[in-house]
C-alpha cells in the first residue's frame, strides 16, 4: 500500500531535525512566522517554481537564513519528483512538517 504524501513528508522530514544535521542548525534560526508563511504560500501555489521565488526573497531581506533556504531546496525538489503531475500535494505535506518539527525545536529550547 503507498504512503499518503504526509507519511512520506514525515519520514523525509523527521531525519532532518537529528542532532548533528546542519539543517536542524538553519532551522534553528528560521523564524516561525516565516516558516507558516512559505507554508500559506506553498498551499496557494500552483507550481514550485513559485516556491522558490519566495524561498529567495525571504533569504534576501533574511527572513530565512540562507543556509536554510540551501538546505530546503533540494529537499522540495525531492518532493517534486514524487509527484510531476501534482507536486504541489506533497511539498504542502513536507512544509507542514518542517513547521511542526520547528515548533517542537523551539519548545525545547525554552
Amino acid at each position: 500500500m503507498p504512503l499518503t504524501p504526509d507519511a512520506e513528508a514525515a519520514r523525509q522530514a523527521l531525519p532532518l531535525f537529528q542532532e548533528g544535521n546542519p539543517f536542524l542548525a538553519a532551522v534553528r534560526r528560521a523564524n516561525a512566522t516565516a516558516l507558516r508563511t512559505l507554508l500559506s504560500a506553498a498551499a496557494a501555489a500552483s507550481v514550485p517554481e513559485e516556491i522558490d521565488i519566495l524561498l529567495r526573497y525571504q533569504a534576501a531581506r533574511g527572513v530565512i537564513p540562507q543556509e536554510l533556504r540551501a538546505a530546503l531546496q533540494p529537499e522540495l525538489e525531492n518532493c517534486a519528483r514524487r509527484d510531476k503531475d501534482a507536486p504541489m500535494g506533497h511539498i504542502v505535506a513536507f512544509l507542514g512538517q518542517i513547521v511542526r518539527l520547528h515548533k517542537s525545536v523551539e519548545q525545547r529550547g525554552r
